[in-house]
This record gives C-alpha cells, sequence and structure tokens, in this order.
C-alpha cells in the first residue's frame, strides 16, 4: 500500500514516519524546498524524541520518501493525506483554512486514478475521543499552548457566535487561559517582593510541552516578556526549542547552553516546562550555582520540602494548604 501526506510538519512528517514503521510506503510532499532538501540530507526540521531515527531507518528502507512534485508524490497512491497548517485567522480568530482547500483542490487536479482523501490537519468542526487527555492533563500549571488547542477552541469560539449561539463555556475558557499565561510575570514579581528590576532571572523551558520544539502559544512567551518590561534580566534555556524561541522573544534576552549555565548567578529560577532533565537538578547544586533563592516552579516538578530545606523560597503552583503569591488583580 501507498500513501501521500501533504505536508512535512510537525503533524505530516511523525504521521509519515509512523506510517513508514508499520511497513507503509509513504511520499510526503513538502512545499517548502528548502526543507525537503534537509530531510533528504538526513536533517529533520523539527523536535520529536525518535522521529530522526524512524526517519533515517524508513527512507534507508525505501518505505519514506520526499518527491519533488505533487504528482510524483501522489501517483500510485491510495489515500492522501492533508497535513498542511491552518493557523488562526487574522483578526476575527477562526481556524485558516486556505492551505486545506489550497491542498484538496491541487491533489483533485492532479489525480488521475481513484483514491482516498484524509483530513489530518486540524479543522472545525469537533474532536473526536483522544485518549491521551487524561488526568495528567489536569494538572495547575501557566495556561495551556500549543498549536491545537488554543486554535481550535478560539475557532470554535467563533463558529458558535457566528451562529448566533455563543458558548459561554468556551469564551471562559479561552479568557481564562489568556489571562493565566499573562498572569505568570505578575506572580513571579510578587515572588521577589514586588520588584524585579534588575534582578537575574533563570528561565528553565521555553516550548510548550516537554519533548517538542514547538513555540506556538508557549506561555514561556508572555511571561518572559512581563519579566523584561518590569526591568528583570532574563537568561533562557530549553532542550529543543532554543532557536524557534530566539526570533519571538526581545533581543535582550540570554540564551544559555545549558541549564546549570542559566541558573548560574541567577536571583530567580522559574521552571515553565517540565522537561525530565529539569527534574534532576540537585536542590543543593542549585543552591551552589544561584546567588538568590527565590524558585517559582510553575509545573510542579520540584520537591517543596527538599528546595525548602536547601534554604529557598520556593513557591509552587495550584497546590493545597500552601500559600501563593497570587497575580494582582485587573
Amino acid at each position: 500500500m501507498k500513501i501521500a501526506i501533504i505536508g512535512g510538519g510537525y503533524v505530516g512528517l511523525v504521521s509519515a514516519a509512523c506510517f513508514a514503521e508499520f511497513g507503509v510506503a509513504v511520499a510526503v510532499v513538502e512545499a517548502d524546498e528548502n526543507k525537503r532538501r534537509m530531510l533528504l540530507a538526513g536533517g529533520i526540521p523539527i523536535y520529536e524524541p525518535g522521529l530522526d531515527r524512524l526517519v533515517a531507518e524508513n527512507m534507508a528502507a525505501g518505505r519514506l520518501t520526499f518527491p519533488a512534485t505533487l504528482q510524483e508524490g501522489i501517483a500510485d497512491a491510495e489515500a492522501v493525506f492533508i497535513a498542511v497548517g491552518t493557523p488562526t485567522r487574522r483578526g476575527d480568530g477562526h481556524a485558516d483554512l486556505t492551505y486545506v482547500f489550497a491542498a484538496v483542490e491541487q491533489v483533485v487536479k492532479s489525480l488521475d486514478h481513484p483514491a482516498v482523501i484524509v483530513t489530518k490537519s486540524t479543522v472545525p468542526v469537533g474532536t473526536g475521543l483522544d485518549g491521551r487527555i487524561g488526568r495528567k492533563f489536569l494538572h495547575p500549571g501557566p495556561g495551556f499552548g500549543g498549536s491545537c488547542f488554543p486554535k481550535d477552541t478560539l475557532a470554535l469560539m467563533r463558529i458558535a457566535e457566528e451562529a448566533g449561539a455563543p458558548s459561554r463555556l468556551i469564551q471562559s475558557v479561552v479568557s481564562v487561559n489568556d489571562r493565566r499565561k499573562g498572569d505568570m510575570a505578575a506572580r513571579v514579581v510578587k515572588a521577589c517582593g514586588g520588584d524585579v528590576r534588575d534582578k537575574n532571572i533563570a528561565v528553565l523551558g521555553l516550548a510548550f510541552k516537554p519533548e517538542t520544539d514547538d513555540m506556538r502559544e508557549a506561555p514561556s512567551l508572555p511571561l518572559i516578556e512581563g519579566l523584561i518590561s518590569c526591568g528583570a534580566n532574563v537568561t533562557a534555556f530549553d532542550p529543543a526549542a532554543m532557536e524557534g524561541a530566539k526570533p519571538l522573544l526581545p533581543a535582550n534576552v540570554t540564551f544559555a547552553k545549558d541549564a546549570p549555565q542559566a541558573v548560574t548567578g541567577a536571583d530567580v529560577l522559574v521552571l515553565v516546562t517540565e522537561w525530565n532533565e529539569f527534574r534532576a537538578l540537585s536542590p543543593v547544586r542549585l543552591k551552589q550555582l544561584m546567588r538568590g533563592d527565590v524558585i517559582v516552579d510553575l509545573r510542579n516538578v520540584f520537591d517543596p520540602k527538599a528546595m525548602r530545606d536547601a534554604g529557598f523560597t520556593y513557591q509552587g503552583i495550584g497546590r493545597a494548604n500552601e500559600a501563593y503569591p497570587e497575580a494582582a488583580p485587573d
């Protein structure tokens, strides 16, 4: 069996590698020629754990290809998956389906045999059940980000409004999440006694979740911008998202080569993304490297007692029976 996937991004490339691993012949049609050449040369334009191995092994086996043209990619394909971007449309919050419609139109014009067209791009209306959603996704944190949930909730809200049946639940979800992300800087400022001017703040984690380099709607962005606007000096580190984060953040943010370098001399440590390597940071070692003693853990990664025993003023988020500084009211 052969399938074609239109789009070699986070959805398309990962899906292609997994299909190929199951023995399916997969052709990925990528419109960005620079990205296509990178893939042919063995490079991976995104970060997903184990993806580089899957792509390399299946390319070597001849199951995964990156043809130069759409016609070549869909030749003999029994199914064509559309995996192009559906960003939020500027101005009104709807999902922009321009790329989806364009891809389908091109595929239909180029097909010379029967084939099933499958929409893999996230498009309204609705989601099926996702077994990955469970208690883990109810943990307290600095707000949700990424390419799907923020975009889909906003699009659903707009659809309901235009249908004359606005959903107050979805409106509240969007509003609360936006405010949640915006409040994180104020939470850090209050943990520092109300003033972060000229303080050195280490931010660990930039991507919206661990094990990805995806910076779309990441909570780290408004957090760092807020801290910079309050006069703080910010040094940041993320194991995978540094390059993607640099053009999105203020020019005066310093990027460290690793977590120990980021926290060295810091007055404050703010943990934003729960990468496993951050869980292994020793409280004693942190105390030796940092100048200050304030830790704001926005993912509840660290053991509060261990941090306090090491001499830190530790603030987690959403834990019962603990006092936390609240963000300033509107």
